[in-house]
């Protein structure tokens, strides 16, 4: 009996250390990241990160590299091109925070499994654009006449047949490619998706690098002669038709204006991509008459 007292007597004495000892410490260099598919999508990813830690810190802190883009934010859209089997896709997160990681940012990796599309549809690579400030250029589509694209830019603006478009503010949307053939029976609708993912917090608003970068352009319809003036060196001009075929054009001069001939441009409407020197690029419309 007494020394059953005793082994009582010294689990009671044991109880608060082992209780200390299970309450592991949180790092708050580690924030939780959480994956979500997007309904209604295919390959498609909603990608969430938060530290409780440091809730407001700046949504510069979370750098993504998916491999063939990057994006930045707490909160991501990716989205994965058709396979015909399960196929294991990694990322990366580089969280850079000065007050809860030091001066080295952290590196974390993540794997997705994306299971292949449904039985009986029709799922298209991942479409290539690109994005300047809030505009987005979409390089997808068909030369064959007979097929028919149109697009839906994930902000309730509704079907367009343009593959160019202007978002209202920053944010992250899902881009959807529909094409089928007119002349296909039964018709036929494949699908495509694109993760566009607009920063907001950069240095300067949405507007201001619209214009900081491109003052203007005209005529507009051109004929002739386009005279561009802007506040970067241009690097390179390239007009897209609705189609998605490009044309580079040769421009004269190399400071705030330049013009480009554009006689052997062929009639139509185009969406005109200037790439400046500094690395960014913008798209505006363009008619050629």
């Amino acid at each position: 009996m007494k020394r059953l007292k005793l082994l009582v007597a010294a689990g009671l004495f044991l109880m608060p250390m082992m209780k200390a000892q299970t309450a592991a410490p949180v790092n708050p260099c580690v924030p939780n990241v959480a994956i979500t598919p997007i309904p209604n999508t295919y390959g498609c990813y909603s990608i969430v990160a938060t530290n409780t830690a440091a809730p407001n810190e700046p949504d510069s802190y979370y750098q993504w590299n998916f491999g063939n883009v990057t994006a930045t934010g707490k909160t991501v859209y990716h989205c994965y091109s058709p396979s015909i089997g399960v196929m294991n896709h990694t990322f990366s997160l580089t969280y850079t925070s000065p007050a809860l990681c030091g001066i080295q940012p952290n590196v974390y990796t993540f794997t997705i499994s994306v299971p292949p599309p449904p039985m009986g549809t029709c799922v298209n690579n991942v479409p290539t654009f690109s994005l300047s400030a809030n505009s987005v250029t979409v390089y997808a589509g068909s030369v064959i006449p007979e097929i028919i694209t149109n697009y839906q830019y994930g902000d309730g603006s509704g079907v367009s047949p343009y593959p160019y478009h202007t978002y209202g503010s920053c944010g992250n949307y899902i881009l959807e490619v529909r094409e089928w053939d007119m002349n296909a029976v039964p018709s036929v609708t494949c699908y495509a998706y694109a993760a566009i993912n607009i920063p907001c917090n950069s240095s300067l608003a949405i507007g201001e690098q619209h214009i900081n970068a491109l003052k203007r352009y005209y005529p507009n319809p051109v004929q002739e002669v386009l005279t561009i003036e802007t506040s970067q060196r241009i690097e390179k001009v390239i007009a897209g038709d609705l189609m998605g075929k490009g044309y580079p054009l040769r421009f004269n001069g190399d400071g705030d204006i330049v013009t480009i001939e554009t006689t052997k441009l062929p009639a139509g409407a185009y969406v005109l991509s200037i790439y400046f020197s500094d690395g960014r690029h913008q798209s505006v419309k363009l008619l050629k008459d």
